[in-house]
């Protein structure tokens, strides 16, 4: 018998919060698996290459051994990579730690939980530990 009620609640993670796991994945967090490919003439457009995604446009990473393409960083893989987080299932429905999502909207976040956050809104499931 299980002894808890789950519930689900709407959670709204401020854009800048988003930003900054961006930075923390790109710089660090995510540099012993991801590389990283920006849009040509970026600068132009953005000021910062955390913009790229929330502003229409997309990151490229790759596999940093292999150099193959793993996915794309946009708005939309960036909303999918937050809802597994927050179900705490990839997108085969294997099961992750819940404190993951829970150091993200707690402002306890870090490294491993930008990486968790990349993985997810890359590749649906966490492929590098």
């Amino acid at each position: 018998m299980d002894k808890y009620i789950e519930v689900k609640a709407k959670v709204r993670i401020p854009e800048q919060k988003i930003n900054d796991m961006i930075v923390t994945a790109v710089e660090g967090g995510c540099r012993y698996w991801a590389s990283f490919q920006f849009p040509k003439e970026w600068k132009k457009k953005y000021q910062n290459y955390f913009e790229i995604p929330m502003q229409g446009g997309e990151i490229e990473i790759f596999d940093v051994e292999t150099d193959e393409l793993l996915g794309l960083l946009n708005r939309a893989t960036i909303q999918t990579g937050l809802q597994l987080m927050a179900n705490c299932k990839d997108v085969k429905g294997k099961q992750f730690p819940a404190r993951h999502f829970k150091n993200l909207t707690t402002d306890n976040e870090d490294a491993e939980t930008a990486d968790v956050f990349l993985q997810l809104a890359v590749m649906g499931e966490i492929v590098y530990a």
